[in-house]
């Protein structure tokens, strides 16, 4: 059955309210994921002092997660290398199917604020700062070879410590039902 028709059906057999969320998926499916919607509905709630990860659908809390952290679990990521884990709010930009540790989700870190403090502190430049502002604004993946660093991830590789040069790592179980159930978009709230 070619995608037409079985588009064509969908539309036909389902209520209007659900041929318009089938049309949604099938229009955005051919856009870059960058440009793919934020998901408004679903967001995730990172604790790193709770080690969790609280999945929401509006107010309602739907699933939890323990989760490890970098290697310094405390404060906020402010270079490369520092084994910290990012606090602030970011977008699920990247799904990757061959992660080193089994399945793993993208974050933009840095965003617009961690720029704004690498600039005031000097550990970015002027022009390092436009770049990652730039991408945060058009929805896409900031610059990730800054000295503020980047590549952090939701993945999976376990929870026994917190073992991570930064990402938020899950039992490989939990990470494949977070990435089959979120979308690029999805807003991810650290705090610590």
């Amino acid at each position: 059955m070619d995608n037409k028709y079985r588009n064509f059906m969908v539309f036909v057999c389902c209520s209007l309210p659900s041929c318009f969320v089938a049309f949604a998926v099938n229009r955005t499916a051919r856009r870059p994921p960058y440009l793919l919607p934020i998901n408004k509905t679903v967001h995730l709630e990172i604790n790193k002092s709770k080690r969790q990860i609280v999945v929401f659908r509006g107010d309602a809390e739907i699933a939890t997660y323990k989760i490890a952290l970098g290697n310094k679990p405390t404060g906020a990521k402010e270079k490369e290398g520092d084994m910290k884990t990012p606090e602030g709010t970011y977008h699920i930009r990247v799904k990757n199917p061959k992660s080193h540790f089994y399945l793993s989700l993208q974050i933009d870190y840095p965003n617009e604020s961690d720029a704004a403090d690498g600039l005031d502190s000097g550990r970015i430049t002027k022009s390092q700062y436009k770049a990652i502002a730039e991408a945060i604004k058009n929805g896409k993946l900031p610059p990730q070879k800054t000295p503020l660093g980047g590549e952090i991830f939701i993945h999976g590789g376990g929870t026994a410590r917190d073992w991570t040069w930064g990402c938020i790592a899950l039992e490989n179980k939990d990470v494949k039902q977070l990435y089959e159930d979120i979308d690029l978009g999805t807003r991810v709230d650290i705090v610590p």
